[in-house]
């Protein structure tokens, strides 16, 4: 089990954006496109839905428009309470009892850079777009401006056991 999660966190994937809209509930949906295939749905969802990557970007237009729902149609996911950032699955911090996304510390240091993760997660940790990843694995980048031009900062090898990010990396992409 140990050398399947391990090839897996070494996998490289090619990642993209193809098309973005912005909601009029003040959210964005994006079709990302994967190793060649297309992905629809909010920006940064756990579970994307897979579109055909052959639909024209008026058709995907279409699909990414939010539908509306009516007041018992569906239901919020339940929040996941939590005494710290240890206590929160997929590398999820600890905020106001509730898990959720880390949020990024801006400060100015001695090198210029103006934000580095840190916010809310556990001792160990620092935030990397929106996840807690282990310093130990955040080494290639921790903020977007420590990759090379036109490149970003990712994670990948999040997982779904335990605090879930005992395997997830960040690297330029």
């Amino acid at each position: 089990m140990a050398a399947r999660d391990d090839a897996d966190a070494q996998r490289t994937f090619e990642v993209g954006y193809r098309l973005a809209h912005c909601n009029e509930d003040h959210t964005c949906s994006v079709v990302t496109t994967i190793d060649g295939q297309c992905y629809l749905g909010p920006f940064g969802g756990w579970l994307p839905e897979r579109v055909d990557c052959s639909l024209s970007d008026c058709e995907l237009l279409e699909r990414l428009v939010p539908p509306v729902f009516g007041k018992d149609e569906c239901q919020p996911r339940p929040d996941v309470a939590c005494s710290t950032s240890s206590d929160c699955p997929r590398g999820l911090s600890c905020a106001d009892g509730i898990c959720g996304p880390c949020g990024q510390q801006c400060t100015i240091d001695e090198s210029g850079s103006a934000c580095r993760g840190g916010g809310a997660c556990a001792d160990g940790e620092v935030c990397v777009d929106a996840t807690c990843v282990p310093e130990a694995n955040a080494t290639a980048c921790d903020w977007f401006g420590d990759c090379p031009e036109n490149q970003q900062c990712v994670v990948s090898g999040v997982s779904s056991t335990g605090r879930g990010n005992e395997n997830t990396r960040s690297f330029c992409r």
